[in-house]
């Protein structure tokens, strides 16, 4: 069983919906008792594992999502179809972001040109 195994394994079992989701900082803490956690224990940045874990789970369809709150196994369909509007804005924004960026690329830029600091 892989790491990311266990997670979602553990986040269905205890964590199922958002109502129930639990830190990164929370799960390092129940690593020392709870043997499906046992890749996060002496870790001293939790949250970058659980972060690159749940992506990788997301990534084959597996809904483990996050929320303000931390990170759970989605419940519903509901919870799934939040989830994936929530990842459309921040791609979209993201868009916007790459787009407006282009026009510092341009030779006429009226700011000047930041690249002959």
């Amino acid at each position: 069983m892989t790491d990311a195994d266990r997670l979602a394994h553990y986040l269905e079992r205890c964590h199922l919906g958002k109502s129930k989701a639990i830190t990164a900082v929370a799960m390092a803490r129940e690593s020392k008792y709870n043997w499906e956690l046992v890749f996060l224990r002496d870790e001293s940045r939790p949250g970058d594992i659980v972060w690159a874990l749940s992506h990788k789970l997301r990534d084959e369809g597996i809904p483990v999502l996050s929320c303000e709150s931390g990170y759970f196994y989605a419940r519903t369909r509901a919870e799934v179809e939040e989830y994936r509007e929530s990842l459309r804005r921040r791609a979209m924004a993201m868009l916007e972001t790459c787009k407006a960026l282009e026009s510092c690329l341009v030779n006429d830029n009226p700011q000047g040109n930041f690249f002959d600091l």
